[in-house]
This record gives C-alpha cells, structure tokens and sequence, in this order.
C-alpha cells in the first residue's frame, strides 16, 4: 500500500467506526510512512517451509524494528515481495512469540497455507499462541478445513476479508 492508499483506509476507518489491519506481503514500508490510530500495523510473511504465509501483528514500533532485525535479513533479493524468505516457520514464529506479537495463519487450506505442510509440523506451529484465519475470498470447504484445525488444535479463529485493493 502506498501511504496515500493507507490514507484513504484510515479515513474509511474513521467513517465506519472500525480499525483496519494491513498486512503487505514480506514488507512494512506503508507502516514506515503512514500511521493512524485506524490501522492495525502488520506483514504477511512468506516462510520458506512450502511458501505458507504467516500474519504478525504489533504494535508499529514493535513491527518495524522485528521486520528489520528477523525478516528483512532473510528476504529472497530476487524477489522480495513475493518470495518465500529464509524463515523457517517454527524460527518466525517463536522469535514472534517471544517478541510479543501476535500471530495468525492465513488461509490454512490454500496452496500458500499451513495445510500444504505435514501435520507434525502444522501441530508444533499449533503450540504457539497463533490464531487460525477463516478468509472470505476462500471456498466454504476451504474455511471448513481452517475451523475443523483450530478445533482440534483448541486454537482461537479470526475472520478476514483477505482484500487486495481499497474497494474490496
């Protein structure tokens, strides 16, 4: 997002009486230009264990100074946005845990969620304090698979509207 796009989330924000999460991909700089009370400042971080995407929420000092000093090191130089970085998910996640983030998996039944990776490995993620996503750009059998894993894992769910642009 540019920061005249987080303008204008942040002024829609206020209008509704809302607070609005933006999570770039492998990336903070809106949040390095542009604050506002509206504005939960967060990264969707791409792990490098099956590309799955991981969400991390702070508070804005907080979010930045972990970007630089755990994800912007292991970021792929060619392709920084979208690439998986050097993460492994187990290492994000605990150094964000121990951070005091908060953390949350996007999209668990999706080329780029938790699912794709085995399930030894989705129950260890499943120890830390993370919330499971229900996303509604997702099928319904999609976030079925997403609660039926918060159950049995007694993890807490978060819905998300997962938009890409302003208007959605």
């Amino acid at each position: 997002c540019t920061p005249q796009e987080i303008a204008a989330i942040a002024g829609t924000a206020r209008r509704k009486n809302m607070l609005i999460a933006i999570t770039d991909h492998n990336t903070v700089r809106a949040h390095e230009e542009f604050t506002s009370s509206r504005i939960l400042p967060g990264v969707e971080v791409k792990v490098e264990d099956g590309g799955v995407d991981v969400l991390l929420y702070a508070e804005r000092a907080k979010l930045l100074a972990f970007f630089h000093d755990v994800i912007e090191p292991a970021l792929d130089p060619s392709d920084p946005i979208y690439g998986a970085t050097r993460c492994k998910i187990l290492q994000l996640i605990g150094s964000a845990h121990e951070a005091g983030m908060q953390m949350v998996i996007p999209h668990y039944s999706h080329i780029e969620g938790l699912s794709v990776l085995p399930m030894s490995l989705q129950q260890e993620v499943a120890q830390y304090p993370v919330a499971i996503e229900l996303n509604a750009l997702l099928s319904r059998s999609a976030n079925g698979a997403a609660k039926k894993f918060a159950r049995a894992m007694h993890r807490p769910l978060i819905a998300a509207a997962d938009s890409h642009c302003q208007d959605q």
